[in-house]
């Protein structure tokens, strides 16, 4: 999920898209970004015209980790 964020833009940075990309529940990715967020990896930035939709951002500390992982893919 990290590295997804890192490489899209904000409208593909929520619940229901996410959850349709990775063929999951909205349950199931809204845990991961309680997860992440708890680990101070995301944050989520409010939709200013729906107070229930919201953007989710990398922090600082999330986006180092990223970057790290998608790393992965230079030795394929």
């Amino acid at each position: 999920v990290l590295v997804f964020l890192l490489h899209h833009p904000a409208e593909r940075r929520k619940v229901s898209y996410l959850a349709g990309e990775f063929n999951m529940t909205k349950a199931t990715i809204s845990d991961t970004v309680k997860a992440l967020d708890e680990k101070k990896l995301i944050s989520k930035k409010a939709a200013p015209d729906d107070t229930r939709s919201y953007t989710i951002e990398l922090t600082a500390k999330g986006k180092k980790l990223a970057e790290k992982a998608s790393l992965f893919t230079g030795v394929l």
